[in-house]
């Protein structure tokens, strides 16, 4: 059993929340083996605390092709990105089945940490694959959730487009709201950028579109502005699956991309007026090391 934690939130000096997105398949395990939870542990001694909190009551199932006809699979709930508003945690789910075969309908599960209860949000209908969120930079009480859409088979652009999109939440102390919704669905002429998305503002959100090994189709970052469907291309990449998780400085307005294809961080500059690339880094040239993701620490 991996528990294959996806994210670490810190709430204080000794407190911080893990995301434990793998369900242990043994029935028998204990609790702190379980996995599909939030486990409490102590920075100052990288030792968990015992404070645990199941999310596996957002287990469901889905519809999954059979060798005849289709049948019915189990889903996890598979917690993976989380973002702290005050008490409150927004936890981004997954739920997918083991092997990808079939997915739940897309919700958030918000954690009032105070009482360590737990509340879900339904995302919208169709939307599914939901696991990304991400803090909104000059608005504590909003956060950015991405559901990346769901497929099956895998790769049918047509289903990820129908369940792929941004919902941006308000987080106050009676909960969390949807305040704005952007669909890939609606938007068809649109690239379905919602991969490793970063968020600049409580409209524009950077994204990335993956291109095709098959086709040699490249990557494309785009800013999509969640208001208007409006969509800028930021960068477009030599080949596909190189453009990693970006990260971005609110007190700078610059955009930070790892491109492993071009082993280099590209720096772009966001404004009102549009994105300005203003500078290329190499990364350890030589090495064989390519740059993969950029985080920012606030």
């Amino acid at each position: 059993y991996s528990a294959n934690p996806q994210d670490c939130v810190f709430v204080n000096e000794t407190s911080a929340w893990v995301t434990r997105y793998n369900p242990n398949m043994n029935d028998e395990a204990p609790p702190e083996d379980q996995g599909t939870d939030l486990v409490e542990m102590d920075p100052t001694t990288m030792t968990l605390t015992g404070n645990r909190i199941d999310l596996s009551q957002f287990n469901t199932t889905g519809v999954a092709p059979g060798d005849t006809e289709p049948v019915e699979i189990p889903v996890f709930a598979q917690p993976s990105r989380a973002v702290l508003v005050d008490s409150t945690l927004v936890v981004g789910l997954a739920r997918l089945s083991t092997l990808a075969e079939a997915a739940g309908p897309g919700i958030a599960a918000i954690v009032d940490l105070t009482d360590e209860s737990v509340e879900e949000l339904p995302l919208g209908e169709g939307m599914a694959n939901c696991g990304d969120v991400t803090p909104v930079p000059g608005a504590p009480s909003r956060v950015m959730v991405g559901c990346l859409g769901f497929s099956n088979p895998f790769g049918d652009p047509v289903q990820t487009r129908a369940s792929a999109g941004f919902v941006l939440l308000e987080v106050d102390a009676d909960g969390a709201s949807i305040e704005q919704t952007w669909r890939a669905s609606t938007n068809p002429s649109s690239a379905v950028a919602v991969d490793n998305h970063v968020t600049v503002d409580e409209t524009r959100v950077a994204g990335v579109q993956f291109g095709d090994f098959g086709t040699g189709t490249p990557d494309q970052l785009q800013l999509t502005n969640i208001e208007t469907g409006e969509q800028t291309l930021v960068h477009e990449s030599a080949g596909p699956f190189e453009i990693g998780e970006s990260a971005y400085d609110p007190t700078t307005g610059r955009l930070y991309v790892p491109d492993s294809g071009a082993n280099a961080v590209l720096v772009f500059e966001i404004d009102e007026g549009g994105v300005t690339r203003i500078d290329a880094v190499t990364i350890a040239p030589g090495t064989g090391f390519l740059p993969r993701s950029v985080y920012y620490l606030r």
